[in-house]
Order: C-alpha cells, then structure tokens, then sequence
C-alpha cells in the first residue's frame, strides 16, 4: 500500500495528501526542510520531516525527474513568445497581401 503525506506550509497552510515522490520532489527543492512538520496518512502524530528517512533519502537522483516534471519558469514564457510572432507575422503577410497586390 502506498503512503500519501500531509505537511504544513511555511505559512502554516495544511498541505496534502501527496505522494512520496512528490514529498521527495519538495524537499529537493527546498520547499520543505527537515523541520517541516509532516504526518503519514492513517497516522495520529505530526514529526518533523528528519524522522521520515524515506521522504529525505539522498540514494536518488531527482534531478531528472524534477527537470521532466517541473518545467522551468521560463518554458510558458517562451510558449507564448512564439505564439505571439506567430500572429505578428499572419498579420503581416495578410497586410502586405492586402495592400500590395
């Protein structure tokens, strides 16, 4: 059977459920640290994440996982750059076909 967790957020928010690679992702990330309060599902007691070795073991890389699962900030940014160009040269061609014919 697989765990899901639940954390509190920096700013105190409930987190969760989520699954342990997603944990792992997080604290990869450093969006939750070994002082995270977390408690496993079915569990009545919150510990700090250092008592979870399973969520903090360093044996896995996930540094592909995170690039293939986490596009960059940038990736939507791009996305909508070359849709943009995209219509700005339409719009050109349409005008220059319009006015030079």
């Amino acid at each position: 059977m697989k765990i899901r967790y639940h954390y509190f957020d920096a700013s105190g928010i409930l987190r969760g459920p989520l699954w342990l690679s997603q944990m792992r992702k997080l604290f990869a990330v450093g969006r939750i640290s070994n002082r995270t309060q977390v408690c496993a599902e079915g569990e009545n007691s919150w510990e700090n994440l250092e008592n979870f070795p399973e969520i903090i073991s360093a044996d896995q890389d996930l540094s592909d996982t995170l690039q293939t699962t986490c596009p960059s900030p940038s990736a939507g940014y791009e996305r909508r750059l070359w849709g943009w160009l995209a219509l700005l040269l339409t719009l050109y061609v349409v005008y220059a076909v319009i006015h030079f014919r």
